[in-house]
């Protein structure tokens, strides 16, 4: 197995979750050796795992608790005492060989003294058995029932044990028990590989008969050796032919030769007539996914198709055996089943060649009716469903959740106050299920809301059946922006609403307008390339902007495009032009790489200011102040003591709030990934040299202050998605240089053309721009 591999890539993608409870500062460090200087994040049998808690405000000759957890889950709880080096360290060790099973394992750490000062750390590592399996190694196999047991059943040769725990469901998804299935049932199962090597099923659905040639199965695992045509997971072998594609995290292609034992894989293959199994694809995975920033959604009538794409109002998808295709009443099909003239909705992303792959084409006909989006509050969360604007809308497995950046999240990351931007269809019973649920972090006191006109009246207009008031101040357009009177919108038409809450419940209508769905609409999130006099560059798209854009900041406040810059992300929706072009009707800021996110205790607070993990922030005019429930508030409602969340901006000036809430959350944790309890009294970073350069280039930079900080330094491509991470750990003061030779974090060359390299220093971020000249 090669460790310098599991070391290099396993180090980022378990890289430490943030501080949970922060009343002191310092840092930590986990390692398989004493006297690390940085985090390891992946462990192998033998090892002995080595805990250091550096933590300098604790009065460690008063110490109350000193305690380390080590848990799973769904398994034993491992505890143990650190000991008090009296001088800020508290150093710990644990033989990894206690640990029942390989997997993906939490550490925690507690440490509080008599006065009341406490840290509590959180991270997560995984350990491997050489000769064991993987807890998180599952696969997904299609087949018929064979012979079933009191417990089991067997499906084409492969034995699937059964507990309480499974899910049993019929073709049409109602829930069945297992004296339902019978022998020659075709199903779907996915199971998870146990220690003893057996599999338990997870969920067994029974599936419709006429799929009984698709003997398929996904396998997630890792890959134990490398043939010259074949790769071994997790003891099962797949055959590589010329057909298999073979692909990294980040979409890129990859051959044979690129995959080493250790690597974490999704496996899609079929059976052959000999018992054999070939490999579809292998896609090198992440242990929390894939996170693709550079989406897009796109509606227009199909130009023409190919045997691997569709072209879109001059627009082209490609298309692989992942991409989804729902037809008329969002029934699955193929690319086959489309013809051209058809009105599209297509979900794609960027790829690293600059085309776009689809995720999901959607037919959009008569059943555009049962569509609904908006953006609203959540009232209530429960455990399959959130309520907002008074609706049910219920989450399922092909429910897309994620937070700010795409960051993928779950229901259980979903509080109640939270904004929310939800697209789904209306179900029979009045409920909506929900294709996709965004987080919008930052405050805004309206809604939006995007739906078909039920019915008009005098001083109301109905939408999907939700009635919003208009009075006097209600702007109205139609859809060339032109203004009209409430009468001129009729039954059927398409509109955005733009709405605020009524202290008595209701919904006042500031601003209505027509939308045409039959245009090239597109909305994409992704980093800002460049910025020109009337344009700008998002994810390889060239946005135009006139003086009917709206350019708002990240709590909607209106900006000019001069404010825009490069590293920025940003929210576009646009429409294509006659010629072609796409007009940006909307411009939203999301994120800046001067933007921070951070959770600590209020130290202190005046009418202008507030301290912060002994650091200080700017109060400003402009700042939004929440309570626990993201609703507005202000200073008066917050103590000293109390555990807060604040975005901020770093400017010549200091750090300057934008939003600052009470309360620090898990679902708050999971939009930017990290909440640190410090920051950094500075840092610089510097011009790389040589610029332009071939084959290498040197990158400096300086920290200043007096604590350790978590530093990672990345390079981005043009496209703002990640090449390389040339180093990710905790670094004290002092001026450092890295080299950068030219290549991915696969090791392979990177081609000519413009770079951006990113310092992170605790949470806030520096970006500058080389060239690489071959």
């Amino acid at each position: 197995m090669n460790r310098r591999l599991f070391t290099t890539m396993l180090a980022l993608l378990f890289s430490a979750l943030p501080i949970k409870n922060v009343f002191a500062q310092g840092y930590y460090i986990l390692s398989d050796h004493a006297g690390a200087d940085s985090s390891l994040y992946h462990y192998e049998q033998g090892d002995t795992l080595h805990m250091t808690i550096y933590a300098p405000n604790l009065n460690y000759n008063q110490m109350k608790e000193m305690r380390w957890k080590i848990k799973a889950s769904h398994m034993n709880k491992f505890y143990g005492e650190f000991t008090n080096e009296m001088n800020g360290y508290f150093r710990a060790q644990f033989h990894l060989s206690q640990l029942p099973d390989s997997g993906e394992w939490e550490w925690e750490a507690k440490l509080k003294d008599k006065t009341g000062m406490e840290v509590e750390y959180e991270a997560r590592f995984t350990y491997m058995h050489r000769n064991g399996h993987d807890d998180d190694n599952y696969f997904e196999y299609k087949g018929i029932i064979e012979t079933i047991g009191t417990d089991s059943l067997v499906v084409d040769g492969f034995t699937f044990f059964v507990d309480s725990n499974t899910i049993i469901k019929g073709d049409d998804h109602q829930m069945l028990s297992f004296s339902d299935l019978k022998v020659g049932d075709y199903v779907e199962v996915k199971a998870v590989e146990q220690q003893d090597g057996s599999y338990l099923a997870r969920k067994i659905k029974l599936e419709n008969s006429d799929n009984h040639h698709d003997y398929e199965m996904e396998y997630y695992g890792v890959i134990d050796s490398v043939g010259s045509d074949f790769v071994n997971v997790n003891g099962v072998r797949f055959y590589v032919t010329d057909q298999t594609e073979i692909k990294g995290k980040d979409h890129t292609y990859l051959s044979l030769s690129d995959l080493e034992p250790g690597l974490y894989v999704k496996v899609e293959a079929v059976k052959q007539n000999d018992g054999t199994y070939w490999a579809k694809e292998i896609k090198v995975k992440s242990y929390y996914g894939d996170d693709d920033d550079n989406e897009m959604e796109f509606k227009g009538f199909i130009d023409s198709l190919g045997t691997d794409y569709l072209i879109v109002n001059g627009m082209r998808f490609y298309t692989d055996n992942k991409t989804k295709v729902f037809l008329d009443d969002h029934r699955p099909g193929s690319l086959s089943d489309l013809n051209a003239g058809q009105f599209v909705e297509v979900k794609a992303f960027l790829q690293t060649d600059g085309t776009y792959l689809a995720r999901k084409i959607d037919i959009e006909n008569d059943y555009n009716y049962r569509k609904i989006h908006f953006t609203g509050i959540i009232d209530s969360v429960g455990s399959d469903f959130i309520m907002v604007f008074g609706y049910t809308v219920y989450v399922n497995e092909n429910t897309e959740i994620f937070g700010h950046k795409h960051t993928m999240l779950t229901i259980d990351d979903l509080e109640k106050g939270q904004r929310v931007k939800v697209k789904g269809y209306f179900q029979t019973d009045g409920s909506i299920l929900a294709t996709s649920i965004k987080v919008k972090p930052f405050f805004q006191d309206y809604v939006e809301f995007y739906g078909t006109v039920d019915s008009v009246g005098t001083d109301w207009i109905s939408v999907n059946q939700t009635t919003f008031l208009v009075d006097s101040n209600t702007v109205i357009f139609d859809r060339d922006k032109n203004p009209i009177a409430l009468s001129d919108i009729n039954v059927g038409d398409f509109v955005e609403i733009k709405a605020q809450r009524l202290g008595d419940g209701s919904w006042l209508a500031h601003r209505i307008k027509v939308e045409d769905e039959k245009i090239g609409r597109i909305e994409i999130s992704a980093y800002i390339d460049s910025v020109g006099s009337n344009f700008l560059i998002v994810g390889g798209l060239i946005f135009y902007v006139d003086d009917s854009t709206r350019i708002l900041d990240y709590t909607g406040n209106p900006i000019m495009l001069s404010d825009l810059s490069v590293g920025q992300y940003v929210e576009v929706k646009a429409y294509m032009q006659t010629d072609g072009a796409y007009l940006a009707v909307r411009v939203k800021l999301e994120d800046s790489p001067n933007m921070t996110v951070y959770g600590a205790t209020l130290n202190g607070l005046s009418a202008d200011r507030v301290v912060l993990g002994g650091q200080e922030v700017n109060i400003t005019m402009t700042t939004v102040v929440l309570d626990e429930n993201y609703q507005p508030t202000d200073l008066s409602a917050y103590t000293v003591g109390s555990e807060v969340t604040v975005w901020a901006e770093q400017d010549g000036s200091g750090s300057q709030a934008v939003q600052i809430k009470l309360g620090t959350t898990s679902a708050l944790t999971s939009l930017d990934g990290e909440i640190l309890s410090t920051l950094p009294q500075g840092f610089e970073l510097q011009q790389n040299f040589p610029n332009p350069f071939n084959p290498a280039t040197t990158i400096p930079f300086r920290i200043s202050g007096s604590e350790f900080s978590l530093v990672k330094l990345e390079v981005f491509n043009i496209l703002g998605q990640k090449v390389k991470t040339i180093f990710n750990g905790v670094l004290g003061a002092g001026s450092y240089t890295f080299r950068w030779n030219a290549t991915n974090d696969f090791g392979q060359t990177v081609s000519s053309g413009m770079y951006f390299y990113k310092l992170d220093v605790a949470g806030r971020s520096q970006v500058k721009q080389m060239i690489l000249l071959r």
